[in-house]
Protein backbone atom coordinates (compact mmCIF):
# COMPACT_ATOMS: atom_id res chain seq x y z
CA UNK A 1 0.00 0.00 0.00
CA UNK A 2 1.64 3.37 -0.65
CA UNK A 3 1.96 5.71 2.02
CA UNK A 4 -0.15 8.60 0.16
CA UNK A 5 0.50 12.33 1.31
CA UNK A 6 3.39 12.49 3.58
CA UNK A 7 3.10 15.04 6.72
CA UNK A 8 4.61 18.71 6.73
CA UNK A 9 7.68 19.33 8.99
CA UNK A 10 8.93 22.87 10.14
CA UNK A 11 11.91 24.15 12.10
CA UNK A 12 13.04 27.62 12.74
CA UNK A 13 16.63 26.82 12.07
CA UNK A 14 15.94 24.97 8.56
CA UNK A 15 14.53 24.48 6.02
CA UNK A 16 12.96 20.98 5.30
CA UNK A 17 14.05 18.94 2.26
CA UNK A 18 12.24 15.77 2.21
CA UNK A 19 11.75 12.60 3.99
CA UNK A 20 13.92 9.60 3.72
CA UNK A 21 14.39 6.05 4.61
CA UNK A 22 17.82 4.82 5.58
CA UNK A 23 19.33 7.92 3.72
CA UNK A 24 17.21 7.58 0.05
CA UNK A 25 14.27 10.15 -0.56
CA UNK A 26 10.73 8.89 -0.34
CA UNK A 27 7.22 9.76 -1.67
CA UNK A 28 3.60 9.58 -0.98
CA UNK A 29 3.87 6.66 -3.54
CA UNK A 30 6.44 4.95 -1.94
CA UNK A 31 4.64 1.34 -1.00
CA UNK A 32 4.77 0.58 3.08
CA UNK A 33 5.75 -2.43 4.15
CA UNK A 34 5.01 -3.08 8.11
CA UNK A 35 6.49 -0.88 11.08
CA UNK A 36 8.69 1.69 8.72
CA UNK A 37 10.46 5.11 10.38
CA UNK A 38 11.23 7.82 8.01
CA UNK A 39 13.64 10.79 8.46
CA UNK A 40 13.31 14.42 7.70
CA UNK A 41 16.29 15.94 5.81
CA UNK A 42 17.07 19.25 6.53
CA UNK A 43 19.24 22.44 5.31
CA UNK A 44 20.42 24.09 8.13
CA UNK A 45 21.18 27.44 8.42
CA UNK A 46 24.43 27.66 9.68
CA UNK A 47 25.69 31.45 10.73
CA UNK A 48 28.72 31.91 12.04
CA UNK A 49 29.79 34.84 13.84
CA UNK A 50 32.65 36.61 14.82
CA UNK A 51 31.48 38.33 17.69
CA UNK A 52 30.94 41.54 16.77
CA UNK A 53 29.64 42.59 19.75
CA UNK A 54 33.27 42.68 21.44
CA UNK A 55 34.41 43.43 17.27
CA UNK A 56 35.19 41.56 13.82
CA UNK A 57 33.05 40.87 11.12
CA UNK A 58 29.66 38.80 11.09
CA UNK A 59 29.98 35.90 8.28
CA UNK A 60 27.52 35.27 5.98
CA UNK A 61 24.74 32.29 6.70
CA UNK A 62 25.86 29.17 4.76
CA UNK A 63 23.26 26.37 4.47
CA UNK A 64 24.39 22.72 5.54
CA UNK A 65 23.07 19.37 5.30
CA UNK A 66 21.65 18.54 8.95
CA UNK A 67 23.28 15.82 11.16
CA UNK A 68 26.03 15.37 9.18
CA UNK A 69 29.54 16.48 9.11
CA UNK A 70 30.38 20.39 8.50
CA UNK A 71 33.49 19.55 6.70
CA UNK A 72 34.65 23.14 6.17
CA UNK A 73 35.00 26.02 8.57
CA UNK A 74 35.20 29.56 7.11
CA UNK A 75 38.27 31.71 6.97
CA UNK A 76 39.64 32.91 10.56
CA UNK A 77 38.55 36.10 10.90
CA UNK A 78 40.84 39.06 11.93
CA UNK A 79 40.54 41.60 15.47
CA UNK A 80 42.70 44.06 15.43
CA UNK A 81 46.55 43.64 16.78
CA UNK A 82 45.20 42.70 20.48
CA UNK A 83 43.85 39.41 19.93
CA UNK A 84 44.10 36.25 18.75
CA UNK A 85 41.50 34.03 17.39
CA UNK A 86 41.00 30.82 19.39
CA UNK A 87 38.56 28.96 17.25
CA UNK A 88 34.84 28.65 16.91
CA UNK A 89 32.59 28.04 19.81
CA UNK A 90 29.22 27.33 20.65
CA UNK A 91 28.72 30.02 22.80
CA UNK A 92 29.28 34.02 22.60
CA UNK A 93 31.26 34.11 25.94
CA UNK A 94 35.18 34.20 26.57
CA UNK A 95 34.93 30.59 28.15
CA UNK A 96 32.71 27.52 28.61
CA UNK A 97 30.34 26.16 25.21
CA UNK A 98 31.50 23.53 22.62
CA UNK A 99 34.08 24.29 20.25
CA UNK A 100 33.29 23.44 16.84
CA UNK A 101 35.58 21.81 14.30
CA UNK A 102 35.37 20.44 10.65
CA UNK A 103 34.72 17.10 12.20
CA UNK A 104 31.86 18.08 14.31
CA UNK A 105 28.01 17.39 12.91
CA UNK A 106 25.22 20.21 12.16
CA UNK A 107 21.76 19.73 14.36
CA UNK A 108 19.26 22.25 14.17
CA UNK A 109 19.18 22.68 17.92
CA UNK A 110 22.72 24.86 17.34
CA UNK A 111 23.28 26.80 14.25
CA UNK A 112 24.76 29.71 15.39
CA UNK A 113 28.53 29.39 16.18
CA UNK A 114 31.01 32.07 17.34
CA UNK A 115 34.07 33.01 16.97
CA UNK A 116 36.30 33.31 20.43
CA UNK A 117 39.13 35.98 21.27
CA UNK A 118 42.22 35.88 23.35
CA UNK A 119 43.81 39.05 24.12
CA UNK A 120 47.35 38.98 23.54
CA UNK A 121 50.55 41.30 24.22
CA UNK A 122 53.21 41.76 21.77
CA UNK A 123 56.78 41.76 23.09
CA UNK A 124 59.56 43.16 21.21
CA UNK A 125 63.45 42.42 21.43
CA UNK A 126 65.63 45.07 20.61
CA UNK A 127 69.31 44.00 19.37
CA UNK A 128 70.86 46.50 20.48
CA UNK A 129 73.38 50.10 18.99
CA UNK A 130 75.17 48.34 15.88
CA UNK A 131 74.08 44.52 16.85
CA UNK A 132 71.71 42.08 14.55
CA UNK A 133 70.17 38.72 15.56
CA UNK A 134 70.86 35.64 14.15
CA UNK A 135 69.22 34.17 11.70
CA UNK A 136 68.22 31.81 13.56
CA UNK A 137 66.03 33.42 16.55
CA UNK A 138 64.88 31.39 19.22
CA UNK A 139 61.63 29.55 19.09
CA UNK A 140 58.30 31.24 19.44
CA UNK A 141 60.01 34.97 18.33
CA UNK A 142 60.07 36.07 14.77
CA UNK A 143 63.11 37.76 13.07
CA UNK A 144 61.30 40.82 11.49
CA UNK A 145 64.48 42.74 11.05
CA UNK A 146 68.35 42.08 11.44
CA UNK A 147 67.66 44.58 14.54
CA UNK A 148 64.61 43.49 16.37
CA UNK A 149 62.56 40.23 17.13
CA UNK A 150 59.10 40.13 18.10
CA UNK A 151 56.33 37.59 19.31
CA UNK A 152 52.90 38.07 20.20
CA UNK A 153 52.11 35.84 23.88
CA UNK A 154 48.43 35.56 25.11
CA UNK A 155 47.82 37.96 28.17
CA UNK A 156 47.84 35.52 31.06
CA UNK A 157 50.86 32.90 30.04
CA UNK A 158 53.51 32.46 32.31
CA UNK A 159 56.40 34.43 32.39
CA UNK A 160 58.36 31.41 32.87
CA UNK A 161 57.02 29.34 29.94
CA UNK A 162 58.26 32.01 27.01
CA UNK A 163 61.48 30.67 25.54
CA UNK A 164 63.70 34.16 25.94
CA UNK A 165 67.12 35.02 24.02
CA UNK A 166 70.34 34.69 24.60
CA UNK A 167 73.52 35.25 24.12
CA UNK A 168 73.98 33.19 21.12
CA UNK A 169 71.26 34.52 19.47
CA UNK A 170 72.42 37.73 19.13
CA UNK A 171 76.10 39.37 18.00
CA UNK A 172 78.35 42.44 17.84
CA UNK A 173 81.96 42.36 17.06
CA UNK A 174 84.57 42.53 20.33
CA UNK A 175 81.43 43.13 22.38
CA UNK A 176 80.09 41.35 24.88
CA UNK A 177 75.79 41.36 25.30
CA UNK A 178 73.51 41.54 28.70
CA UNK A 179 70.14 39.66 27.86
CA UNK A 180 67.99 41.69 30.30
CA UNK A 181 65.98 38.66 32.37
CA UNK A 182 62.60 37.71 32.24
CA UNK A 183 59.38 39.39 34.32
CA UNK A 184 57.68 36.89 36.66
CA UNK A 185 54.16 36.12 37.31
CA UNK A 186 52.26 36.32 34.66
CA UNK A 187 51.89 38.19 31.28
CA UNK A 188 49.21 41.24 32.31
CA UNK A 189 46.25 42.33 30.52
CA UNK A 190 47.77 46.36 30.35
CA UNK A 191 50.83 47.55 31.77
CA UNK A 192 54.25 46.28 32.07
CA UNK A 193 56.86 46.04 30.35
CA UNK A 194 57.30 44.60 26.71
CA UNK A 195 60.10 45.97 25.04
CA UNK A 196 63.90 45.05 26.20
CA UNK A 197 66.76 46.02 24.71
CA UNK A 198 70.39 44.29 24.76
CA UNK A 199 73.28 45.76 25.95
CA UNK A 200 76.73 45.83 25.34
CA UNK A 201 79.99 45.81 26.77
CA UNK A 202 83.44 45.91 25.11
CA UNK A 203 85.18 42.76 24.80
CA UNK A 204 88.83 43.27 26.47
CA UNK A 205 90.34 40.42 24.48
CA UNK A 206 93.87 38.89 26.15
CA UNK A 207 97.20 39.73 24.72
CA UNK A 208 99.61 37.31 23.68
CA UNK A 209 103.35 37.60 24.91
CA UNK A 210 105.93 35.39 22.43
CA UNK A 211 109.27 35.48 23.95
CA UNK A 212 112.07 35.12 21.31
CA UNK A 213 114.87 33.92 22.51
CA UNK A 214 116.95 34.73 19.20
CA UNK A 215 118.97 31.17 19.27
CA UNK A 216 118.17 30.32 22.84
CA UNK A 217 115.15 28.14 23.66
CA UNK A 218 112.10 30.25 23.24
CA UNK A 219 110.34 30.04 26.68
CA UNK A 220 106.46 29.28 26.56
CA UNK A 221 104.46 31.98 25.11
CA UNK A 222 102.06 33.88 28.04
CA UNK A 223 98.55 35.67 27.72
CA UNK A 224 97.90 38.21 30.05
CA UNK A 225 94.66 40.89 30.48
CA UNK A 226 95.86 43.91 28.25
CA UNK A 227 98.09 46.99 29.85
CA UNK A 228 98.56 44.55 33.10
CA UNK A 229 102.49 44.33 34.58
CA UNK A 230 103.89 41.55 33.24
CA UNK A 231 105.51 40.61 36.66
CA UNK A 232 108.60 38.09 36.88
CA UNK A 233 109.92 37.62 33.77
CA UNK A 234 111.44 34.12 32.01
CA UNK A 235 115.12 33.34 32.24
CA UNK A 236 115.83 31.76 28.70
CA UNK A 237 118.29 29.32 28.37
CA UNK A 238 121.86 29.35 25.85
CA UNK A 239 124.70 27.05 26.99
CA UNK A 240 127.12 27.91 29.19
CA UNK A 241 129.44 30.21 27.39
CA UNK A 242 126.07 33.12 27.36
CA UNK A 243 125.33 35.79 30.10
CA UNK A 244 121.67 36.28 29.50
CA UNK A 245 121.19 40.03 29.45
CA UNK A 246 117.47 40.14 29.68
CA UNK A 247 114.51 41.39 27.32
CA UNK A 248 114.13 44.13 25.14
CA UNK A 249 111.26 45.41 22.65
CA UNK A 250 113.26 45.12 19.47
CA UNK A 251 115.59 41.79 18.09
CA UNK A 252 118.19 44.53 18.01
CA UNK A 253 119.20 44.71 14.63
CA UNK A 254 118.19 48.16 13.73
CA UNK A 255 116.86 49.74 16.88
CA UNK A 256 118.05 49.81 20.96
CA UNK A 257 114.65 49.45 21.42
CA UNK A 258 113.50 49.64 25.33
CA UNK A 259 114.23 47.21 28.23
CA UNK A 260 111.21 45.24 29.63
CA UNK A 261 110.82 44.97 33.07
CA UNK A 262 108.18 43.58 35.45
CA UNK A 263 106.51 46.85 35.34
CA UNK A 264 105.93 46.21 31.58
CA UNK A 265 102.20 46.79 30.22
CA UNK A 266 101.61 45.16 27.15
CA UNK A 267 98.73 46.63 25.42
CA UNK A 268 98.36 44.30 22.53
CA UNK A 269 99.86 40.31 21.33
CA UNK A 270 103.38 41.37 21.18
CA UNK A 271 106.93 40.22 20.67
CA UNK A 272 109.93 40.80 23.42
CA UNK A 273 113.86 39.91 22.14
CA UNK A 274 116.05 38.04 24.39
CA UNK A 275 119.27 39.69 24.30
CA UNK A 276 122.84 37.98 25.49
CA UNK A 277 126.83 38.62 25.53
CA UNK A 278 128.50 35.62 23.99
CA UNK A 279 132.09 34.94 26.29
CA UNK A 280 132.96 31.84 24.20
CA UNK A 281 135.04 29.22 25.89
CA UNK A 282 138.02 31.55 25.67
CA UNK A 283 138.90 35.03 26.99
CA UNK A 284 136.10 36.66 28.37
CA UNK A 285 135.80 40.72 27.11
CA UNK A 286 134.45 42.07 30.13
CA UNK A 287 131.48 44.50 30.17
CA UNK A 288 133.89 47.55 31.83
CA UNK A 289 136.56 46.94 28.99
CA UNK A 290 134.92 49.99 27.65
CA UNK A 291 132.87 51.97 30.10
CA UNK A 292 131.62 53.90 26.78
CA UNK A 293 130.87 52.70 23.10
CA UNK A 294 132.20 55.44 21.82
CA UNK A 295 136.42 54.91 20.63
CA UNK A 296 139.15 57.27 19.81
CA UNK A 297 141.90 55.53 18.25
CA UNK A 298 145.56 57.67 17.15
CA UNK A 299 145.76 59.62 13.90
CA UNK A 300 148.41 56.88 12.27
CA UNK A 301 149.16 57.52 8.80
CA UNK A 302 150.27 54.81 6.52
CA UNK A 303 150.21 53.35 3.10
CA UNK A 304 146.75 53.18 0.73
CA UNK A 305 144.93 51.59 0.38
CA UNK A 306 145.01 50.55 4.42
CA UNK A 307 144.98 54.11 5.66
CA UNK A 308 140.92 54.11 3.73
CA UNK A 309 140.02 50.65 4.25
CA UNK A 310 140.62 51.94 8.27
CA UNK A 311 137.86 54.76 8.01
CA UNK A 312 135.62 52.91 6.11
CA UNK A 313 135.78 50.09 9.01
CA UNK A 314 135.16 52.94 11.70
CA UNK A 315 132.28 54.20 9.43
CA UNK A 316 130.75 51.16 9.67
CA UNK A 317 130.81 50.77 12.75
CA UNK A 318 129.04 54.28 13.39
CA UNK A 319 126.20 53.75 11.30
CA UNK A 320 125.53 50.14 12.70
CA UNK A 321 122.20 51.40 14.51
CA UNK A 322 124.62 51.06 17.61
CA UNK A 323 125.81 53.65 20.26
CA UNK A 324 128.92 52.69 18.95
CA UNK A 325 131.22 55.94 18.15
CA UNK A 326 134.50 55.39 16.60
CA UNK A 327 136.85 58.23 15.58
CA UNK A 328 140.20 59.96 15.62
CA UNK A 329 141.85 61.31 18.04
CA UNK A 330 145.39 62.46 18.49
CA UNK A 331 145.56 62.58 22.35
CA UNK A 332 144.38 59.01 22.19
CA UNK A 333 146.52 55.84 23.33
CA UNK A 334 144.78 53.33 20.99
CA UNK A 335 147.11 52.54 17.79
CA UNK A 336 146.02 51.10 14.50
CA UNK A 337 149.21 50.18 13.00
CA UNK A 338 149.88 48.31 9.94
CA UNK A 339 152.94 45.78 9.30
CA UNK A 340 154.03 43.45 6.48
CA UNK A 341 153.63 40.27 8.57
CA UNK A 342 152.77 39.06 12.11
CA UNK A 343 155.40 38.21 13.96
CA UNK A 344 154.22 35.42 15.74
CA UNK A 345 152.13 34.17 13.38
CA UNK A 346 152.79 33.30 10.05
CA UNK A 347 149.40 33.90 7.47
CA UNK A 348 147.57 35.96 10.02
CA UNK A 349 145.97 39.23 8.90
CA UNK A 350 145.34 41.27 12.14
CA UNK A 351 145.23 41.63 15.69
CA UNK A 352 144.41 43.00 18.57
CA UNK A 353 145.93 43.60 21.41
CA UNK A 354 144.69 45.39 25.51
CA UNK A 355 147.66 46.91 26.46
CA UNK A 356 146.58 47.65 30.07
CA UNK A 357 145.39 44.88 32.53
CA UNK A 358 143.72 46.72 35.33
CA UNK A 359 140.66 46.72 33.08
CA UNK A 360 138.23 47.73 35.59
CA UNK A 361 140.09 50.59 37.06
CA UNK A 362 140.56 52.43 33.72
CA UNK A 363 137.60 54.88 32.39
CA UNK A 364 139.39 54.24 28.98
CA UNK A 365 142.03 51.18 28.31
CA UNK A 366 144.61 51.20 25.88
CA UNK A 367 144.85 48.76 22.85
CA UNK A 368 146.58 48.76 20.15
CA UNK A 369 144.84 47.01 16.33
CA UNK A 370 147.16 45.47 13.64
CA UNK A 371 146.69 45.12 10.04
CA UNK A 372 149.36 43.06 8.19
CA UNK A 373 149.48 44.13 5.06
CA UNK A 374 151.54 41.64 3.06
CA UNK A 375 148.91 38.88 4.71
CA UNK A 376 146.32 40.74 3.68
CA UNK A 377 147.28 40.99 -0.09
CA UNK A 378 148.65 37.29 -0.23
CA UNK A 379 145.08 35.79 1.07
CA UNK A 380 143.21 38.39 -0.99
CA UNK A 381 145.05 36.94 -4.49
CA UNK A 382 145.23 33.46 -3.33
CA UNK A 383 141.17 33.65 -2.90
CA UNK A 384 140.20 36.02 -6.12
CA UNK A 385 139.01 38.52 -3.49
CA UNK A 386 139.78 42.77 -3.27
CA UNK A 387 142.57 43.12 -0.93
CA UNK A 388 140.75 46.49 0.01
CA UNK A 389 137.58 44.58 1.20
CA UNK A 390 139.49 42.24 2.93
CA UNK A 391 141.32 44.73 4.72
CA UNK A 392 137.80 46.73 5.74
CA UNK A 393 136.80 43.61 7.05
CA UNK A 394 140.08 42.70 8.62
CA UNK A 395 140.06 46.30 10.40
CA UNK A 396 136.16 46.07 11.35
CA UNK A 397 136.68 42.83 13.23
CA UNK A 398 139.52 44.22 14.91
CA UNK A 399 137.55 47.28 16.49
CA UNK A 400 134.72 44.33 17.56
CA UNK A 401 137.13 43.19 20.22
CA UNK A 402 137.64 46.24 20.83
CA UNK A 403 133.95 46.71 21.81
CA UNK A 404 134.21 43.41 23.56
CA UNK A 405 133.39 41.10 21.14
CA UNK A 406 135.17 37.58 20.85
CA UNK A 407 136.43 35.40 18.14
CA UNK A 408 134.03 33.02 16.27
CA UNK A 409 136.24 29.46 16.23
CA UNK A 410 136.51 28.12 12.24
CA UNK A 411 133.70 25.66 12.74
CA UNK A 412 131.60 27.22 15.67
CA UNK A 413 130.41 30.48 14.37
CA UNK A 414 129.09 33.08 16.13
CA UNK A 415 124.67 33.67 15.41
CA UNK A 416 124.82 30.51 13.84
CA UNK A 417 126.15 31.10 10.68
CA UNK A 418 130.02 31.78 9.06
CA UNK A 419 128.58 34.73 7.57
CA UNK A 420 126.37 36.28 10.41
CA UNK A 421 129.31 37.78 12.53
CA UNK A 422 132.08 39.79 11.60
CA UNK A 423 133.76 38.18 14.56
CA UNK A 424 133.55 34.88 12.58
CA UNK A 425 137.15 33.21 11.14
CA UNK A 426 135.64 31.79 8.58
CA UNK A 427 133.80 34.45 7.58
CA UNK A 428 133.83 35.52 3.30
CA UNK A 429 136.22 38.64 3.76
CA UNK A 430 135.26 39.91 0.30
CA UNK A 431 131.37 40.46 1.31
CA UNK A 432 131.50 40.54 4.61
CA UNK A 433 132.96 44.09 5.95
CA UNK A 434 130.00 45.68 7.95
CA UNK A 435 128.92 44.46 11.73
CA UNK A 436 126.32 41.94 10.99
CA UNK A 437 122.87 41.91 13.08
CA UNK A 438 124.34 38.85 15.47
CA UNK A 439 127.43 41.85 16.27
CA UNK A 440 125.06 44.96 16.84
CA UNK A 441 122.48 42.46 19.31
CA UNK A 442 125.60 41.96 21.28
CA UNK A 443 127.03 45.25 21.04
CA UNK A 444 123.72 46.66 21.63
CA UNK A 445 123.41 44.51 24.82
CA UNK A 446 127.05 45.53 26.39
CA UNK A 447 126.56 49.23 26.14
CA UNK A 448 122.68 48.81 26.98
Amino acid sequence: MALGPLPASTSPNGTFVQWTRYGSPISENTTMTGTMEYVSHWIADVSWDANHGVGGVTWRDEPLVARQQIGRLPPNPTWGTTNRFAGWWTTPAASGGTEITAQGVITLAQTRFYARWVPIRTLTFNAGTGATWTANPPAGWTRTSSTQLTRNVDVGTAWNTITWPNASHVSRANHTPTIPGRPVGIVPATGGQTSWTVTWAVTTPPVTITWNAQGGVNPASWTRPPNTPLGTLPTPAWGTNRDFRGWNTTDGRNAMGAAVTADTRPIGNTTYWARWHDYGSGRRHRRNWYQSPTIRIQQTHFDAPWQGALGTAMHNWNVSATPVRVDFATSSRNTAVVMPISPNVPGRLGSFEALDQNWSLLLENQFRIRLYSHSVADYAARNGFSATNVAVSVWTHEIGHALGLRDGEIGQPLGGGRNNSIMNYDRDRDDVRTPQPFDRQSVNWIYR
